[in-house]
C-alpha cells in the first residue's frame, strides 16, 4: 500500500470513518448560510520528506 500511495493519487468520496482515517488529507464542501459552498480542507499526515 506505501509503494502505491507514493506513486498515485486517489480520490474517495467517502462517509466511512475508517476510509477517512487513513487519508493523507482531507476536503469537504459545505454550504455558509448566505447559500454559497465553501471548500474545507485538512492534512493528516506530514510528508516523509518532512521528517
Amino acid at each position: 500500500f506505501e509503494e502505491l500511495r507514493e506513486k498515485s493519487q486517489l480520490i474517495v468520496i467517502t462517509h466511512q470513518k475508517r476510509t477517512m482515517e487513513i487519508a493523507d488529507s482531507l476536503y469537504g464542501v459545505t454550504m455558509r448560510g448566505d447559500g454559497v459552498s465553501e471548500v474545507i480542507s485538512q492534512r493528516i499526515r506530514e510528508s516523509e520528506s518532512a521528517n
